[in-house]
């Protein structure tokens, strides 16, 4: 083996290769010191289809070339005096002339060997018959006033997981489905021609242009796979869905649009917040965004309620709260605070699928336990007994009215303050209804965006340890079998460590 330095046996031990495996740029770079010429090693593909045709434009391009480099260093030079005594100092006392730096053309020209380079270690590392299987992962955001197209590849290699940043290429069209996936099938093609038998899955977030049915991005990329597919979803954002529908559904959309209009008016109000030295948090569809709104007015519910009823009839002014309205607020806040920890669970860097049905069913066991929910299958006997008034039934769930009303009789006083003014009682509806969707909620998900009828198989060692030979064969390997035997020879599939 080739001895190599600190870096190259870093990257050694991550990838699990030989340094004499390795691509020659870590080498090149680390003895360019010794050298006057460094040389890098990029495929054609990557230069003209990755960099010369999706990071560019060619008007960006032209821009550079049509102004001269002296115009480029007196700007820099301007600016640069702007910044104050320290630079003048240098200038003084080194006795430089101007101070100069890399044109953007200089620049860009580098850049385009670090990508093209990096972009080159990954299509090599995507060619070796070892790796068999990739997913996608996709994303966007804005920078600067330009949308980038955020791709992340997961693959394993040699008994690795790995989850790496791709690229994230500039979006200079449209926004639509169409054009990310012709982005995202030009990058794979110039990366790597087989990549089609290799695609396993593609994770999303539940933007409509991703996610459509129809036309989404997910769904024509899987179309663009050969061998079998698995759709996941990011189920935060399904979480977040779960929670417009089911926030609109209480009292039929009054109680969100108060919480709504309540923060609007908060936030607008300057001399209430320097009075309180706190300001109202923003409310959106975001759940974390919504239990800060709630939490916030229910903690300073009597100032808020003093500050609007204190307002002159003319004034602009939002709708004041209600009994009902306070009573439904005490119920919700608690449900949010147990689904907010779940959401942070849920985003954790580290965590992959099949760890996520965890963290649901705990939140869904919590919520049954804090609303005292029973099963409409295994409690059917306990809700025969009742009266029909005297329970509440979504589907296979159902709640006892008692029950309810000792959970907000422990909400606090100001909860039990305006329960006593409540004529009726206040449903908790929408929180059986979160309950309900949250129990057939996961990653996997299939052709019309609904859970997947096969979940994502177990990967995690801990599971694959507890794992049978035979049900690993029958309901693992044998599924993806005929993607496997593309890539692995005959001594590799039969060999006892993989069956």
């Amino acid at each position: 083996m080739v001895r190599g330095t600190p870096c190259q046996n870093k990257w050694a031990l991550k990838f699990g290769i030989e340094i004499s495996e390795l691509d020659l740029i870590t080498s090149q770079l680390l003895g360019s010191f010794k050298r006057h010429t460094v040389t890098f090693k990029m495929s054609a593909s990557v230069i003209n289809g990755i960099i010369g045709e999706l990071m560019f434009k060619k008007e960006d391009e032209l821009a550079p070339v049509d102004q001269e480099e002296d115009d480029d260093v007196d700007d820099a030079v301007v600016q640069a005096e702007k910044h104050g005594a320290a630079v003048g100092m240098t200038h003084r006392t080194c006795n430089i002339a101007k101070l100069a730096g890399l044109n953007d053309t200089f620049v860009g020209q580098w850049v385009r060997i670090l990508v093209g380079g990096c972009l080159q270690q990954i299509a090599n590392l995507l060619a070796v018959d070892d790796l068999w299987a990739l997913a996608l992962a996709f994303d966007g955001d804005t920078h600067r006033g330009t949308t980038f197209f955020d791709v992340r590849i997961r693959f394993g290699f040699r008994g690795v997981l790995y989850n790496m940043h791709l690229i994230a290429l500039p979006q200079f069209e449209r926004h639509t489905a169409a054009n990310i996936v012709n982005l995202v099938v030009k990058l794979m093609n110039a990366l790597y021609s087989r990549w089609r038998k290799k695609i396993i899955g593609v994770a999303a977030d539940g933007e409509p242009a991703m996610t459509s049915r129809i036309q989404g991005v997910v769904t024509k990329i899987v179309e663009e796979g050969e061998i079998g597919f698995i759709r996941v979803w990011c189920i935060p954002h399904q979480m977040d869905l779960v929670v417009r529908a089911t926030t609109e559904a209480i009292e039929q959309g009054e109680w969100i649009e108060i919480v709504y209009k309540i923060s609007v008016y908060l936030r607008a109000q300057s001399n209430l917040i320097l009075s309180m030295a706190v300001t109202c948090p923003m409310e959106t569809n975001r759940w974390l965004h919504l239990g800060m709104a709630v939490d916030f007015i229910l903690k300073y519910n009597s100032r808020i309620t003093f500050y609007i009823a204190d307002r002159p009839n003319n004034a602009a002014r939002p709708p004041m709260p209600t009994p009902t309205f306070w009573v439904i607020t005490a119920t919700v806040n608690p449900a949010i605070a147990r689904m907010n920890r779940t959401f942070v669970e849920l985003q954790e860097r580290s965590l992959i699928i099949s760890q996520q049905h965890g963290f649901l069913d705990s939140m869904l066991t919590d919520l049954v336990v804090l609303f005292s929910i029973k099963n409409a299958c295994t409690d059917v006997a306990d809700m025969d007994q009742l009266r029909a008034d005297n329970f509440y039934k979504e589907e296979e769930w159902w709640v006892d009215s008692s029950s309810l009303i000792e959970f907000m009789e422990d909400l606090g006083m100001h909860a039990n303050d305006n329960w006593d003014l409540v004529e009726e009682m206040a449903r908790p509806a929408a929180r059986r209804t979160s309950c309900a969707c949250c129990a057939s909620m996961q990653a996997e998900c299939d052709e019309i965006n609904h859970a997947a009828l096969f979940e994502a198989p177990a990967c995690m060692p801990v599971d694959l340890a507890n794992v049978r030979p035979k049900l690993f064969w029958d309901d693992i390997l044998t599924p993806r079998l005929a993607r496997v035997r593309l890539f692995f020879s005959a001594d590799d599939l039969y060999h006892r460590h993989l069956v």
